[in-house]
């Protein structure tokens, strides 16, 4: 079985900050000046006899004006990295590549976290963002770097410990997975746990650990009780063991909190079908074609539809 873990999306900027002055960046370079100042009026001396000597001066001089001006030049750079309004640009584009995500245009996410990057090179939130770019292109060795970039700049992010766990997840790396897993869970300012439990129950159920599953699906609805994809699996798991009319029950509610959730009513359809309900089951598939006529799942369904009975 192919692992789907759900991914985590922080939408709140980690580095947004309210619109402050660098004070301390400021006073150095007065300081700098007024030293270059200083520097200046004492260089003003009456003329040597000697041409040579008159020369080491101007060297000298010369040489201080251009120490002093790397120094202005390296101060006033910093000041440029920590402008708010630079990280009030990042930021800009830190959201237009979340909405980009959110629209499935991985490429337009891509443009805008990099270019939030070259302006905010230690966010860890445009890591994570350009993480999910790759994990959703099942780019798993480039995700897996950038999360890791995230975490080294911040370890304490619930979401991207999450986001690990599901890269890991699915190229079946499942002890290094559940690590960050836990690590997420540890967190009490992660926002939304269900998704951790529900990706520790997905591993569980790839190695066939019924139980194990089960506690952690029902431990992400006891954290979240509209948390249909877990409602989905407790359904499967219930068909696996043979309980179909649980299994119903499951994938209703299932559906009841998220009506549009094909899988769900394709699973329902085809528990319909084995328990002879054959006039639910058409109604429940005929559904999914109805409402998306050309997905891969709709496809599905034409097939299970010409071989159910009148």
């Amino acid at each position: 079985m192919k692992i789907k873990p759900v991914m985590s999306l922080n939408m709140k900027n980690k580095n947004q900050e309210p619109k402050t002055k660098n004070q301390d960046e400021r006073s150095r370079v007065q300081e700098i000046r007024n030293k270059s100042q200083e520097l200046r009026l004492k260089t003003k001396e009456p003329k040597l006899k000697h041409q040579g000597t008159n020369l080491l001066s101007w060297f000298l001089v010369l040489g201080s004006w251009f120490f002093t001006l790397f120094f202005l030049l390296s101060c006033t750079a910093s000041e440029r990295n920590l402008n708010p309004q630079d990280k009030e640009q990042a930021n800009r584009y830190y959201e237009l590549g979340l909405a980009n995500l959110r629209e499935r245009d991985s490429q337009g996410a891509l443009f805008n976290f990099q270019k939030a990057l070259a302006m905010d090179p230690k966010n860890p939130s445009i890591y994570n963002g350009i993480g999910l770019v790759y994990l959703t292109r099942e780019e798993f060795i480039l995700a897996e770097q950038n999360f890791k970039k995230a975490l080294s700049l911040d370890n304490s992010l619930g979401d991207v410990h999450n986001n690990l766990g599901s890269t890991l997840a699915a190229q079946r790396k499942t002890e290094e997975a559940m690590k960050h897993f836990r690590e997420a869970i540890k967190n009490p300012n992660y926002p939304t746990p269900e998704n951790v439990y529900y990706n520790m129950g997905l591993i569980a159920l790839d190695i066939k650990d019924y139980d194990q599953a089960s506690l952690y699906f029902n431990q992400a609805i006891k954290v979240r009780a509209t948390f249909s994809p877990a409602y989905f699996q407790l359904g499967r798991i219930s068909a696996y063991r043979g309980s179909k009319d649980l299994a119903i029950s499951y994938y209703l509610q299932a559906l009841r909190f998220n009506p549009a959730f094909g899988e769900a009513k394709l699973a329902l359809g085809i528990t319909y079908m084995e328990e002879g309900k054959n006039k639910l089951a058409r109604e429940k598939l005929q559904q999914i074609i109805d409402e998306e006529p050309f997905s891969p799942l709709a496809a599905q369904v034409r097939g299970l539809l010409k071989s159910l009975p009148q």
